[in-house]
């Protein structure tokens, strides 16, 4: 029988590499080739940012994908379902499952992706995928507007360029992580997340029981009871011991960072009373 994907999403810089990787790490299949550290299935991040690039838009600028009409979405699942009975499934699956799954949508074991755009597509993927299980992580707007602003690869990552690995790039027309104009500058990036944290919420009335909303700052608080309600959530039950194995190198300290600068703060205090920061409830942050 084959089995709906967990689709994660959120701003990015906002915990979506490491809820994806904790899930994995549990067994839950993201993908054979990946983008470096961000832990991106290559196969959904190119469909997901050509059907931005259709809609003139891109993720750090999304406005215009809010336009497309249910033509733009009929095509788009077209071409997408396509491409996954296609050779590229290979990308996603690897040779071994590519020849024993035809079709990535006839995939029988906990599987999924993680992209920040697929908080603008993810109305295409539900065409595809009708009972597909959402996981949407937020985090509070500073952190991840202030990590989205200075985000860089790990020296992990960079450690394993070199010349082949950037002809093999060049070849499969791929680029790495890009810094954006706009999250270059702190106050444009707050309004990112805004586009982000009220197209992912709005999904709550179009998924209602299948979409699973996490608190980044929760999940570094307490993660034992966040990580079992999200396993619950996509029908992957794991055993504690096996739980308390990934979640052990969660840093703590990386909650509500921007407290450490005196610039952040500023904002915060000007922002703080906001309606979407009380309805997440980040209006009453000690100082």
């Amino acid at each position: 029988m084959n089995k709906q994907p967990v689709i994660i999403l959120g701003m990015g810089r906002s915990g979506t590499s490491m809820l994806s990787r904790l899930l994995e790490s549990l067994g839950l299949f993201v993908g054979k080739d990946k983008r470096g550290g961000n832990n991106e299935s290559w196969f959904f991040y190119r469909l997901n940012d050509w059907m931005l690039r259709c809609a003139n838009a891109t993720w750090d600028n999304p406005h215009n994908f809010n336009f497309i009409d249910d033509q733009f979405r009929e095509d788009f699942s077209r071409v997408a379902e396509s491409h996954m009975r296609g050779i590229g499934r290979v990308n996603y699956l690897g040779w071994k499952n590519a020849l024993k799954y035809r079709d990535i949508k006839d995939i029988d074991f906990p599987w999924g992706w993680k992209d920040p755009r697929n908080t603008f597509t993810i109305d295409v993927w539900k065409e595809i995928f009708p009972e597909c299980k959402v996981v949407h992580i937020y985090r509070h707007p500073l952190d991840s507007a202030e990590s989205a602003r200075y985000g860089k690869e790990s020296n992990k990552v960079k450690k394993k360029r070199n010349w082949r690995w950037g002809v093999r790039e060049a070849l499969l027309l791929r680029v790495g992580y890009q810094l954006s104009a706009r999250t270059g500058n702190i106050h444009e990036a707050i309004k990112l997340w805004e586009e982000y944290l009220v197209k992912a919420l709005s999904w709550t009335d179009v998924f209602g029981d299948n979409i699973h909303h996490v608190r980044y700052e929760s999940l570094l608080e307490d993660p034992m009871p966040v990580m079992q309600e999200l396993l619950q959530f996509i029908d992957m039950p794991a055993a504690e011991a096996e739980i308390s194995r990934v979640i052990q190198d969660i840093n703590p300290d990386r909650k509500y960072a921007f407290l450490r600068n005196p610039e952040l703060v500023n904002i915060y205090e000007k922002m703080r009373h906001s309606e979407l920061m009380q309805q997440l409830g980040y209006s009453d942050i000690s100082i």
